[in-house]
């Protein structure tokens, strides 16, 4: 297998990069020489999935791929929350439809406690619109849920708006995607009824930065 190694060259590099995960992954093992040459690939998959989220490991690995098998099946005691400011865009809806919100969160480091304040608009059929101000204040904690391997996450918080007496209540389970982004999806309560459902995508404001810095592109435009 040396011999192949060094028949390749600088070839393997680029050979291993073009490949899919699970391809990465058996080339990985294939020998030493190999398991080197992957780390820009492991490196690279890590910086598109992990680094702008939420969450970082616990536990530094000394290889790339190490962290991307450990971040991939990370339960919840195995990550802490990383200090970032998240923009949420999405929908709430009630018994009398939708309204539009986007809001910013703040979290910080090691503290499942956040903040934030949220817009929302409405338009009724006559035309009619409504901006709606809240502010939020809750945490993260966990979501228990059948075969999730302690590993899911879900967000509660409070919104008090000025022109509503009380507060709602929120709480959604907290999903990460494959691009860093977020989805969450829940419900809420007002005087401790379910009101209405909500769904936003969550986006890390300093993300984009992460990937100019790095030069980071998606695994599968390899072979553009």
């Amino acid at each position: 297998m040396a011999d192949v190694t060094r028949t390749l060259g600088d070839a393997l590099p680029q050979m291993l990069v073009c490949l899919d995960l699970p391809a990465l992954g058996s080339a990985s093992i294939v020998c030493r020489g190999w398991a080197e040459s992957s780390e820009a690939c492991w490196r690279q998959v890590f910086s598109y999935r992990w680094l702008g989220s939420l969450f970082e490991l616990r536990q530094v690995h000394a290889s790339w791929r190490a962290s991307c098998s450990s971040r991939a099946q990370a339960r919840r005691v195995d990550l802490r929350v990383v200090s970032s400011v998240w923009h949420l865009i999405g929908t709430v809806r009630d018994n009398k439809g939708e309204m539009a919100t986007e809001a910013d969160c703040n979290f910080s480091s090691g503290s499942l406690a956040m903040q934030g304040q949220a817009v929302h608009r409405r338009q009724d059929s006559g035309g009619h619109r409504t901006i709606l101000h809240g502010v939020w204040q809750g945490n993260l904690c966990a979501d228990i849920v059948a075969l999730g391997g302690k590993r899911k996450w879900c967000l509660a918080w409070k919104e008090k708006i000025a022109e509503v007496p009380g507060a709602y209540h929120y709480a959604g389970q907290l999903d990460e995607l494959p691009d860093g982004r977020a989805v969450l999806r829940g419900e809420f309560r007002w005087l401790g009824r379910v009101r209405g459902t909500f769904d936003y995508i969550m986006e890390r404001m300093e993300a984009v930065q992460f990937e100019e810095k790095l030069l980071l592109r998606p695994r599968r435009e390899c072979g553009d």
